[in-house]
């Protein structure tokens, strides 16, 4: 179990421990989703088995709620997954859903 987000109970009652600090000026970011993949595949030598999504900024939950924000589901799980765009194309439907829904999540809860 991770220590970072165990409650009272789970730590007998003790006060949990202070969630982990991002230091964005050592290059850290935010912990992500990581969605494995129903229907693995492989496209021009890279194996997808799993795609891992990155945790939305303030910035870019201000852009995706933006009444003239032109959202289009490729271009954000490319943004979000770093996954070129063909790949998304070409995985199943499935997954592409998967990945969609987890994204959703992440950016509006």
């Amino acid at each position: 179990m991770n220590e970072d987000f165990m409650s009272e109970e789970t730590m007998g009652g003790a006060a949990a421990d202070e969630p982990k600090i991002v230091d964005f000026d050592a290059g850290e970011t935010f912990d992500g989703e990581t969605v494995a993949l129903k229907r693995p595949f492989k496209l021009k030598g890279v194996t997808y088995k799993q795609v891992a999504l990155r945790i939305p900024t303030g910035a870019d939950y201000e852009r995706s709620t933006r009444k003239d924000a032109k959202l289009d589901t490729f271009g954000l799980l490319t943004a979000f997954t770093g996954l070129p765009i063909e790949a998304l194309q070409k995985m199943a439907s499935v997954d592409a859903k998967a990945l969609d829904v987890a994204l959703g999540k992440l950016l509006w809860g």
